[in-house]
């Protein structure tokens, strides 16, 4: 597996000797291994929405209907690789000011994160 990145939040891709995909991430100079083979059905939980306002700030938008329902195996695990991958997105996605749109309208309830996961995300996020 891919043992460094670069100091602006890219990631590194590998393949481990257990045939998963790994990505090594740099977030508040300490180094995390995102297992991307598990989260690949969630990827779509955090996308680009356009950009906002003179500056072209992006806006971001965390879509929480495609998050893993609450009673799936390692849900836990699921939702910690998830929440490291959102916050190395936002750091490969944006440079300057940006907006985060959160929705969860129509959302099953089982599939809404926890406001200790969100508060955990917002707490991670450096800007």
């Amino acid at each position: 597996p891919p043992a460094d990145s670069d100091a602006d939040g890219e990631g590194v891709d590998g393949t481990g000797v257990n045939g998963r995909l790994w990505r090594t991430v740099i977030i508040g100079e300490q180094e995390h291994r995102i297992d991307m083979q598990v989260i690949r059905p969630y990827l779509r939980v955090i996308s680009h929405g356009g950009y906002y306002g003179e500056g072209l700030n992006a806006i971001i938008v965390f879509t929480a209907c495609y998050l893993p329902d609450s009673s799936c195996p390692d849900y836990h695990y699921l939702m910690e690789n998830l929440f490291l991958y959102v916050v190395s997105s936002l750091e490969m996605l944006v440079a300057e000011d940006y907006l985060i749109i959160y929705m969860n309208g129509g959302t099953p309830r089982s599939k809404m994160p926890g406001i200790s996961w969100l508060k955990k995300c917002y707490q991670m996020i450096d800007r």
